[in-house]
């Protein structure tokens, strides 16, 4: 999780002010944010935002309850240079009722946009004017990807358990490595079972001689069972002599990206570095080594390992997220952009606390201080106002960003706190639906006064 940008917004607080005397981002007990600049999508009411990271608990920053209600409430910070930010560590001002109830942690990343690392939910108050026990880094296991995967290819057990008809087709995981040291185990191999890894550029689907399987190419490794175990990689076998399916329970992959090698154990016997000179992203990969069907269990971490992980490796394979200590069980998610996770209308006062944390994270990518706004009318001499649904959706990704009904006297519309730096389209809807829907596009927010 390094980036140069970090954002903490989805602050929920029951309609109160939202008061903090700290906020420190953290590399193990290093503290990083002390020369970044922090900058706010709203002023504090009272206090400074350097109030924030002056090591000072007894100072604190505060901000209006409406400010923090509002679409595209954030604290931003700017580290200067790409920081690995593996914990966090905030401090309450002097009231309880002013502590968040949630909150969530993100970085930029050039690809994809905004991505969580924390979400935190029903958080201890330590006290007043106190420092709270720090949210640390954790695994949360990916699983078998059901959108990357090839048609022969079926899954079950929560994306857990792979099966595999023919060699043409394969499966890779949801989540993939480019840095860090992974550790996770598969079984209940049958023959034909072809477990391995693979980058993103290996096809699940193949329909010639070729095939999808882990090796079948120069993307991918995979380990395969016959007379002999062998390893596959650019289609041929570049190493034999391990042990055969039927004579192990447990394979386990032990996955160096620092040094870029793959270590493979039997029933958790070494059988040494079996690919060396791997590039990431690097993605667990599986399907069948003949025309026949092949199966795999993959645990990426959900659930105890029959095998302890070498030290300094992370016990698991999947995304890495900030966890805070709550009250109750905390509920997380796997990582992902935040856009993707919020495609709700505006939140009323009176919706659940599930729907209001949606709307929040898709705060944090498209939220800011512009609007769009418009009037919605059947065409004719004159045009005449009238009443649609209108949804906004994001220029270049055509995800969901709101919806709302225009007035039906004026036909007015508008959406409120709208990052000014993206552009958007609206597709408007007749409420009888008696004509086409209207569609504008590449639209500029326009900035609030």
């Amino acid at each position: 999780m390094a980036a140069r940008f970090w954002r903490l917004s989805g602050f929920m607080l029951g309609g109160n002010d939202l008061e903090l005397a700290e906020i420190a981002l953290l590399n193990g007990t290093t503290r990083l944010d002390g020369a970044a600049t922090l900058t706010a999508s709203h002023a504090p009411i009272t206090g400074t935002l350097a109030a924030l990271k002056d090591n000072d608990v007894g100072s604190s920053c505060r901000f209006a309850a409406q400010a923090v209600a509002s679409a595209g409430f954030f604290l931003h910070w700017d580290m200067g240079s790409d920081v690995e930010v593996d914990g966090l560590r905030l401090a309450a001002g002097a009231s309880e009722q002013r502590w968040p109830q949630s909150l969530s942690l993100a970085y930029w990343n050039d690809a994809q946009g905004w991505m969580f690392v924390a979400e935190g939910t029903g958080l201890l108050f330590p006290g007043t004017n106190a420092w709270a026990a720090d949210a640390v880094a954790g695994l949360i296991p990916t699983t078998w990807n059901p959108a990357d995967k090839g048609p022969g290819v079926t899954l079950s057990d929560g994306d857990l358990y792979a099966s595999s008809s023919f060699y043409y087709y394969a499966v890779r995981s949801v989540h993939g490595v480019s840095a860090r040291k992974c550790y996770w185990e598969v079984s209940e191999l049958t023959g034909y079972s072809m477990p391995g890894i693979a980058t993103a550029a290996a096809p699940v689907e193949v329909l010639t001689a070729e095939g999808a399987y882990p090796g079948a190419n120069a993307h991918g490794w995979g380990y395969y069972s016959y007379s002999t175990g062998v390893i596959y990689h650019g289609g041929v076998e570049v190493l034999t002599g391990l042990p055969t399916i039927g004579s192990f329970t447990v394979l386990s992959f032990v996955l160096d990206m620092d040094l870029g090698t793959l270590r493979l154990w039997f029933d958790g016997v070494d059988a040494g570095v079996v690919a060396s000179g791997i590039v990431g992203p690097i993605y667990a990969f599986f399907g069948s080594g003949a025309s026949a069907i092949a199966t795999c269990r993959a645990n990426f971490g959900a659930t105890p390992f029959v095998y302890v992980p070498p030290a300094g490796f992370q016990a698991g394979f999947g995304p890495t997220r900030l966890l805070f200590p709550v009250q109750g069980a905390q509920q997380v998610r796997p990582s992902r952009i935040a856009a993707g996770l919020a495609v709700s209308a505006p939140v009323p006062v009176f919706s659940t606390e599930g729907t209001a944390r949606a709307q929040m994270a898709r705060d944090v990518e498209f939220g800011g201080q512009a609007r769009i706004w418009g009037t919605t009318k059947i065409k004719g001499t004159p045009n005449v106002p009238t009443k649609a649904r209108v949804v906004l959706q994001h220029q270049r990704s055509k995800l969901l960003v709101r919806e709302t009904w225009s007035d039906p006297v004026t036909g007015a519309f508008e959406f409120r706190g709208i990052d000014a730096n993206q552009q958007f389209l609206t597709l408007a809807e007749d409420l009888a639906g008696n004509f086409r829907p209207v569609a504008a596009s590449k639209l500029v927010p326009e900035v609030l006064a």
